[in-house]
């Protein structure tokens, strides 16, 4: 679960950690995660990281069935502040999520978030 210590991504893994194994990838620029008891869940590993990090994602998919990709840059206080690294995070992120996954062969599904930021041209 990329992005998964925030705030959509804790009320997630909250929901599903009972019965499964969850691995979160977060770089805790939103943490809604720490300090709560789902983070010393037994079933919950953290990884502290970003999605622009290519092989640590092939590395931690490889080992997934399934791949909940949450991580974004969000807030358009962050993104007018940021436009080029939320560029980066979002599309470039999504992309590596996207390979790795496809490299991977052991994956079933993959659910993409998309940022609250997007905003029509219409």
């Amino acid at each position: 679960m990329t992005g998964g210590a925030g705030f959509i991504g804790t009320a997630l893994a909250r929901r599903l950690v009972a019965e499964n194994e969850i691995v979160v990838l977060d770089n805790l620029h939103r943490d809604s995660l720490t300090g709560t008891d789902l983070a010393e869940h037994e079933n919950l590993r953290f990884v502290q990281g970003d999605v622009l990090d290519l092989p640590l994602l092939r590395d931690l998919i490889a080992r997934a069935t399934h791949v909940v990709h949450l991580a974004a840059i969000a807030g358009v206080d962050s993104v007018l502040k940021s436009p080029v690294r939320t560029m980066r995070v979002n599309l470039i992120g999504t992309s590596n999520v996207l390979e790795a996954a496809h490299e991977a062969s052991s994956i079933e599904r993959l659910i993409d978030f998309s940022t609250s930021e997007v905003r029509s041209s219409g």
